[in-house]
């Protein structure tokens, strides 16, 4: 397939998307329905069946967009056949646009007004521009549609030596430099009528976004050569941008917009030769995609990143009516006093996204209950060989094996063959043959009791007695010598 890494870690940062994925995994784009020849929705509508309802555990070739997006009429893409590398950022545009075409809007992403689709929905911010004379002391302002924030890892006019590696910036420095005043030069004021007049420009976001996409501009020009900037930008896992807002500047009023962080972009190498990977938040676990390689990731190592795209996801989702809080443990909704609105447009979904929405987190809360009811059962050091998967079903791929019923039983049976009372049986990052293990100990087919042990990743699973924590991303290191070494082991 070529180099396609810059077009899997955008896939990847969409299906990890809970706006997104709730508009596909419902009756977003139907594309049995759809009479288009080359459709990226479609293929998009493809990954997110396979990917959230296929019970395959060998990943998934996203060929099908590959193809469409080199075949497609504007495909930014349709020349290079795979053979060089892309940058992440054009080709999140293109599929921005692409997904927008093919879902009521219509050929440009600036067609904002009107547009419905899931696209302006989740991406669609406004960035308002505030010219001020310095003579009469007149503002003019311009408001403008983006999907996206470009941000400068360097301030603007600096002389800054572009090829200096090593140094120390944030991402509310970034904003500060965004949304600082910049002087003008040679402006004409309409209101004065001064010509070659100085002015001040600032810049701030007059209607946030759903979800906040932020490009680090580690790319530059400096003296007709090319380079990249490889700044450390340190970033938050929890962004107020309500600082940048147009009433947070205005009024100089107190308040919040939160934002989590949903995915992280990032570029290796040069400029010349590189490699794209990306983090993406499920649950409260993250994971590291470096193409077909999936591996889990601390919060710490996704801080660590140098990121080039960065993914927010607004933590109060609204329309006119209700505000949904996203990340809570419960969802509370209540109507917004609209005696109190400002000018700014409030951040907005539709009803069947906000069902969506809804849904999908009432889902989340039920599983913590579950698992809440769990945790209570073990620390009463209750019995519990009935429990199911499903009841761990929430963040399924923290762990590394995760197998279907009855492939889980096949393992389970041929570990307890010939077992006796005194074996020792050491499951490895498979839960799923655990449990099954478990079961047909409980339910009498093997009268031999064995010692058995789960080293297992994920926390959860502490549940039961039997687990050891043990990280597979290092799987040399093994936990002390609580387990011994054992003649009988499923990894």
């Amino acid at each position: 397939m070529g180099q396609t890494c810059f077009m899997s870690v955008v896939i990847q940062c969409l299906i990890h998307n809970p706006i997104i994925r709730n508009f596909f995994l419902g009756d977003g784009h139907d594309s049995t329905k759809c009479d288009r020849e080359i459709c990226l929705s479609c293929a998009m509508d493809e990954v997110f069946t396979e990917f959230f309802a296929s019970d395959k555990t060998d990943g998934f070739g996203a060929v099908d967009i590959l193809a469409k997006s080199w075949l497609t009429q504007q495909g930014l893409f349709r020349d290079q056949a795979g053979n060089e590398m892309q940058d992440a950022h054009e080709y999140l545009h293109f599929v921005l646009g692409q997904l927008h075409a093919s879902n009521g809007g219509g050929t440009d992403l600036s067609d904002e007004e009107v547009c419905e689709c899931i696209i302006h929905k989740s991406f669609y911010g406004k960035l308002q521009s505030d010219v001020t004379c310095e003579k009469c002391h007149n503002v003019t302002t311009a408001v403008d549609p983006v999907m996206e924030l470009n941000l400068e890892l360097q301030g603007r006019g600096s002389a800054m030596d572009a090829e200096v590696h090593g140094t120390i910036q944030d991402l509310h420095g970034c904003f500060d430099r965004f949304t600082s005043p910049e002087k003008l030069n040679n402006y004409n004021c309409e209101s004065c009528s001064a010509t070659d007049q100085g002015a001040t420009k600032q810049l701030s976001l007059s209607r946030l976004p759903s979800v906040l996409c932020l490009q680090l501009k580690r790319f530059a020009n400096v003296s007709s050569t090319s380079s990249k900037l490889d700044y450390k930008v340190q970033f938050p896992l929890q962004l107020d941008a309500f600082t940048y807002t147009a009433r947070s500047r205005r009024s100089k009023a107190v308040g919040s917009e939160m934002y989590d962080l949903l995915g992280v972009i990032v570029h290796l190498g040069t400029i010349d030769t590189g490699h794209y990977i990306s983090y993406a938040r499920e649950g409260h676990q993250w994971f590291r995609f470096d193409d077909s390689k999936v591996t889990l990731a601390s919060e710490q190592e996704v801080l660590s990143a140098d990121a080039y795209l960065l993914f927010y996801i607004v933590q109060v989702i609204s329309d006119k009516r209700l505000v949904i809080l996203t990340t809570k443990h419960n969802l509370m909704s209540y109507p917004m006093d609209t005696a109190t609105a400002t000018s700014d447009e409030p951040i907005e979904l539709s009803k069947d996204t906000l069902e969506a929405l809804r849904q999908f987190y009432s889902e989340q809360d039920e599983r913590r209950r579950q698992f809440e009811d769990l945790n209570a059962q073990a620390a009463e050091d209750a019995d519990l060989s009935s429990i199911s998967m499903e009841q761990f079903a929430e963040d399924w791929n923290a762990s590394q094996f995760w197998y279907d019923d009855e492939t889980a039983s096949i393992l389970a049976t041929q570990l307890l063959e010939d077992a006796e009372d005194s074996s020792a049986i050491v499951i490895i990052s498979a839960p799923s043959v655990f449990v099954q293990v478990k079961r047909l100990i409980a339910s009498g087919v093997v009268t031999a009791r064995p010692q058995l042990y789960l080293l297992e990743f994920d926390r959860r699973f502490a549940v039961f007695k039997e687990f050891v924590h043990y990280d597979f991303s290092d799987p040399t290191r093994l936990p002390g010598t609580r387990t011994p070494i054992l003649p009988a082991c499923c990894c």
